[in-house]
């Protein structure tokens, strides 16, 4: 796992895995919910404010429920890191209408 994707770049000084994240997270947002994309950044929300802890964690951090985390590790198993994208996307719509 630190191997295949590289994860100790996300721990290291300077956190180019996570500001790559960042980053990617961003556009995603952008891409698939521009009404919330657009409502963060008014507020002057960025992606590193509410979702360091998400990426820190690999998303065990409290962040969702146990069996939920499970489904998602199985998956970050199969396919890799990526996942984690899609994940960060998944909640955001979750809390869109919010």
């Amino acid at each position: 796992m630190f191997l295949r994707d590289k994860l100790h770049n996300l721990y290291i000084p300077g956190f180019p895995i996570l500001m790559e994240s960042f980053y990617i997270q961003e556009q995603l947002l952008k891409r698939y919910l521009p009404k919330l994309y657009h409502h963060l950044t008014d507020l002057g929300l960025s992606s590193d404010i509410y979702s360091t802890r998400w990426y820190i964690t690999l998303f065990s951090g409290g962040v969702v429920r146990y069996h939920t985390l499970l489904r998602i590790w199985d998956v970050y198993f199969l396919c890799g890191y990526d996942i984690f994208f899609f994940v960060a996307i998944a909640l955001l719509k979750s809390y869109e209408s919010e």
